[in-house]
């Protein structure tokens, strides 16, 4: 079978690890083809790497009579057919990558001469791989797309993203989730049905993947279907496994920047006081600045008006190279300043990684090119300093009113923030706490050795690891609460995290500010027809598609990097968005300059990594007794607290409930001194129980005392089982096995339970535990928490009886 032509009208579906060893031989989509049941695609031959190598060369009548008889069967059934590759050793990563070629018969037969021109250009796109190849009846899609469960779309294997994509390239995306769905039938073809919804009949389809197709495996499967005369048809499985293949973000060794060395120079200087007082991006850094960490790679200026000057003028050329090089020798970067006082302006020319030869060559055009745009030569200067190395970045937005700081954060360079999935933490700076919101990063943004940002991909096993440790989190939250303190506005603040100082030491470096604009929350909005804008030409089509979609919203991915940071093309977007009110989705982070243009020139945009959470905790309820400094502490975190104090008749209730609260913490106290400070505050809470009942503390210690040495204390742990009328066979102590659990919920009939109250004490914190009524077909999960009870309730199929 390794080295045979199959045809699927000839072979039984096979199982996953069967076809897995086929790989070498028929490729990773020939071979998973096999695994599909025959009435779930559209039939097919199957030629091995080796029979596509001899037909790909020189091959014999013999050869190419034993090909063609192999396909008759499929010609038979359509004169439409595909050749697709099945390249040796691609993975999920290289879809799309290598020509799939269709063949129409209608007009003429379909000769070897056609399939051999065909299978010609197959075999060179893969640019010498070796490929087996897939001859398959090609049936016209209404629709077609993508349903995958990859570790893209969630941690869970149950969760699938579905698209859904046209002709005219418009798609829509669902989540869907299979662990309640059966599988179906293999033996009937995936009719469509009315009144299922696209969701919920693909949800079949991944529960007999998951559960029969890939049961056992940690592989993961992205499906691609089409929808052809009222039936579904599975044309591609892709497997994705936790490969290590990549980069680990946690492992790059991050280069620092050098000693700064005190040369002199004319053209190229170091700011001066008022100098810094000028320009924007100066006075930004100068304003970013604090007493936590004043280490940063020293900026120089260079006017535009002196390159502009001398623009024609060699012995300038010359001058200004060699400062290049004795200032910085590489790794030069270049930014674009204003001066200050005005509204900031974003994406103004920037370099990557440049050499001096290219460093020169770089000021002269953009000083020429922002003369022709009629920019004012005066007001404009270059920001130059050495690249700055960082393991990872964000943008933290700040508000001295508000305790909360969000954080965005990614690995590489920060321009990747602009346009790629994020992490997202939530972090209360009076309290120290985080709250998380990790996403799936598949690539990171690097500098080449020639200077280039490029994307490296990052290893699956660690791409839903967070960007950011906890350690950088807090400090970045922290420092940017107090930078926005001290400047008395909500901003946005740029970071580089984790780089490297002179010295070998880890540092934090806020590089840029701006005020905080506008983010909105647009849940609830309907499922929207997106379009992808990859660049201008794109754009063209957008008037056409708005008169047939009510629904549809720009997915701007660019091609080019530069076109994020340039402010023509996000005009040119908005013009087409804005009249017909088309949202516009952005991959990238709501904190960053995309998001902000765009919104500024009037665009609803729609950051596809915004979570379904409140941004800034508004409002949370909690209806439980504190002490009396408590509502004075929440204020001192800069958050608002109502409280109430209530009569005595009152609080009672909440006294106990306290009590009952404390009491767990007792339980959860893990040392001596913990314990001692819980115990502490279950005394201070008898002390209120007391006083609320209007008695004095010593009669209570007095009564203690009487009834401990009437009927003694809880010192030996006797537990009362049952009582019972003396017997022979009767004992007075019972010894009982260390695993029987005391405190049981008890069923008194079908719909009746008791909970002692022991059953909070014995009861893990956050742990659920089940009632079950049967007759009802509910279930009640209990779950204790520290300061109360979550009850949750669930539905179950009931077993129906059949009498016969």
């Amino acid at each position: 079978m390794k080295s045979d032509v199959l045809q699927s009208h000839e072979q039984n579906p096979i199982s996953w690890s069967e076809a897995e060893a086929l790989i070498p031989f028929y490729g990773p989509k020939g071979s998973r083809l096999l695994c599909i049941p025959r009435k779930w695609t559209p039939p097919f031959t199957l030629w091995p790497e080796r029979h596509v190598t001899e037909l790909n060369g020189n091959p014999s009548d013999e050869v190419v009579a034993r090909a063609m008889a192999s396909i008759e069967s499929v010609l038979r059934i359509s004169k439409q057919v595909i050749l697709r590759s099945s390249v040796i050793g691609e993975t999920i990563w290289d879809r799309g990558t290598y020509e799939s070629i269709k063949l129409a018969g209608d007009q003429s037969p379909i000769t070897w001469l056609k399939i051999h021109e065909a299978l010609k250009k197959i075999v060179h796109s893969t640019a010498g791989r070796k490929t087996a190849v897939i001859v398959q009846v090609y049936l016209e899609p209404s629709e077609f797309g993508e349903f995958g469960n990859i570790l893209r779309v969630s941690k869970t294997r149950d969760q699938w993203e579905l698209s859904t994509r046209t002709s005219n390239s418009t798609y829509q995306t669902d989540r869907v989730n299979t662990q309640r769905d059966s599988a179906p039938l293999t033996s009937s073809p995936l009719a469509a049905r009315s009144g299922v919804s696209r969701e919920r009949f693909f949800g079949p389809i991944g529960a007999w993947i998951n559960n029969n197709l890939v049961r056992g495996s940690a592989t993961r499967v992205n499906c691609e279907w089409i929808l052809s005369d009222k039936n579904f048809w599975l044309v591609q499985l892709d497997g994705e496994d936790e490969d290590f293949v990549g980069i680990n973000p946690h492992q790059l060794p991050i280069e620092a920047w050098p000693v700064e060395l005190d040369v002199k120079t004319d053209l190229i200087v170091v700011p001066s006081a008022s100098d810094i007082q000028k320009w924007d991006k100066l006075l930004v850094l100068d304003e970013l600045s604090d007493t936590i960490a004043q280490h940063t790679p020293r900026l120089y200026l260079l006017h535009c008006k002196t390159v502009f000057e001398n623009r024609d003028n060699s012995q300038f050329y010359a001058r200004l190279e060699a400062e290049f090089t004795k200032l910085f020798g590489k790794s030069i970067m270049i930014r674009t300043s204003g001066p200050t006082g005005r509204e900031k302006q974003t994406n103004l020319p920037r370099t990557e990684c440049l050499t001096p030869s290219a460093a020169l060559a770089w000021c002269v055009k953009t000083v020429s090119e922002l003369c022709a745009a009629g920019g004012a030569i005066d007001n404009l200067a270059f920001v130059v300093h050495r690249f700055i190395a960082s393991r990872a970045s964000a943008w933290v937005r700040v508000d001295p009113k508000n305790p909360v700081a969000e954080i965005h954060g990614t690995w590489g360079l920060p321009d990747a923030l602009q346009f790629c999935a994020y992490d997202n933490w939530e972090v209360h700076t009076g309290r120290q706490d985080i709250t998380e919101y990790p996403d799936y990063k598949s690539h990171i943004l690097l500098a080449s050795e020639d200077g280039k940002w490029r994307y490296e991909r990052v290893r699956n096993d660690i791409a839903r690891h967070q960007s950011l440790t906890k350690k950088n989190i807090l400090e970045i939250a922290t420092r940017s609460a107090s930078i926005a303190a001290r400047l008395g506005r909500p901003m946005h603040i740029m970071w580089f995290v984790s780089c490297a100082e002179p010295d070998g030491q880890e540092a934090n470096i806020p590089w840029y500010w701006t005020e905080a604009h506008k983010t909105d929350d647009h849940a609830g909005r309907l499922r929207p027809r997106l379009f992808k804008v990859t660049g201008y030409a794109d754009l063209d089509q957008i008037s056409s598609l708005r008169s047939r979609y009510s629904n549809l919203a720009i997915d701007l991915q660019p091609k080019s990097i530069d076109l994020f940071r340039d402010n023509d093309f996000l005009k040119a977007v908005s013009d087409k968005a804005i009249p017909d009110a088309i949202p516009v989705y952005l991959k990238g982070s709501s904190l960053c300059h995309a998001y902000y243009q765009l919104q500024k020139n009037g665009c609803v945009v729609i950051p596809a990594g915004d979570k379904d959470h409140l941004r800034v905790r508004k409002h949370v309820q909690f209806g439980k007794l504190v002490r009396d400094g408590v509502p004075e502490k929440i204020a001192a975190n800069k958050e608002h607290a109502s409280t109430i104090n209530v009569p005595a008749s009152v609080k009672l209730p909440f006294l106990i409930g306290k009590f009952l609260e404390e009491l767990l913490e007792v339980r959860e106290a893990e040392t001596p001194e913990d314990k001692k400070s819980e115990l502490a505050d279950v005394f201070e809470v008898l002390r209120g129980l007391v006083a609320t009942s209007e008695v004095e503390l010593s009669e209570i210690v007095e009564i203690a005392e009487r009834k401990k040495a009437k009927l003694g204390g809880f010192d030996a742990g006797a537990i009362l089982l049952e009582t019972s009328m003396p017997t022979a066979q009767n004992g007075d102590t019972v010894l009982i096995p260390a695993d029987t659990e005391l405190a049981q919920i008890r069923q008194i009939d079908n719909e009746t339970f008791e909970l002692p109250f022991s059953y909070l004490g014995f009861s893990q914190v956050g742990a659920p535990k089940t009632l079950r009524f049967e007759n009802a077909g509910v279930e009640l999960v209990l779950t204790l928490n520290k300061d109360h009870i979550r009850i949750s309730v669930h539905q179950f199929p009931i077993q129906m009886k059949l009498d016969f």
